[in-house]
């Protein structure tokens, strides 16, 4: 996934350089649903690598934040049963519902889809109001999986200047305890910490200073094979500090 967060990086980067010649940047090209019909979107190849669904869960978010459009083919293409399941369909779509833009292709066992990014202008932007969600993937796939791609948008919602701004309410649906996925357990005791801390993540309104703008509570457990497991995840609006070492 590295040469494709290069790519959404440098493209993002030189659009921002200079706009009027920025969409020329992407790899190829195609017609948008969202009627701009000179829509350049960067090509990713769902087999890269491992040929899983990380590729797409890190590409989501990097397109969401970066704003860049993109368009995934091959998806899955190295598992025995390739193209989208259903916890890959939820990753896709909870950081578009989050941050709205258009994607298409988001359906059960589809080997390709495109994203096209809500592209306000960052001088500009509207006040955010909380966004509730709520996301039910329906099996026992992770919800910390879904988490991969969805709480890096989350953070970076646009900012209001009310204290203790709750920028992202969501319910999430599905395994807490899954197999070959992360545990719930483990994301929140582990990795959400070393999140915080190397992130520099702190509650913008918090004068403690503590590193508490995500919460996450466990209202029941889902395991594999039948899941229903439910976590409740609020991101409080952040002050990032640079990355730490």
């Amino acid at each position: 996934t590295q040469p494709i967060a290069r790519r959404l990086v440098g493209a993002a980067s030189r659009r921002y350089q200079s706009r009027p010649s920025a969409m020329t940047a992407a790899a190829s090209s195609s017609d948008a649903s969202n009627n701009t019909s000179t829509t350049k979107f960067i090509s990713i190849d769902g087999s890269t690598g491992e040929g899983g669904g990380q590729i797409l869960r890190n590409a989501i978010s990097y397109a969401t934040i970066l704003k860049r459009p993109i368009r995934i083919t091959n998806i899955r293409a190295k598992r025995k049963k390739p193209g989208l399941k259903p916890q890959h369909v939820a990753s896709l779509q909870l950081p578009v519902e989050l941050c709205e833009g258009t994607l298409t292709g988001d359906t059960v066992g589809s080997s390709t889809i495109t994203y096209v990014p809500k592209d306000d202008d960052r001088d500009n932007q509207s006040v955010v109001t909380t966004r509730t969600l709520i996301k039910d993937i329906g099996t026992a796939g992770s919800i910390c999986l879904l988490l991969q791609a969805s709480l890096p948008c989350a953070l970076f919602l646009p900012t209001t200047t009310a204290p203790s701004t709750k920028l992202a309410r969501m319910t999430l649906m599905g395994g807490t305890n899954a197999t070959q996925a992360p545990q719930f357990d483990y994301w929140y005791r582990v990795f959400l910490p070393i999140l915080q801390q190397q992130c520099g993540l702190l509650n913008k309104h918090d004068n403690t200073q503590r590193p508490t703008p995500i919460e996450a509570e466990v209202e029941c457990r889902g395991y594999f094979p039948r899941g229903g497991g439910k976590v409740h995840v609020t991101v409080t609006e952040t002050m990032m500090t640079k990355l730490k070492p």
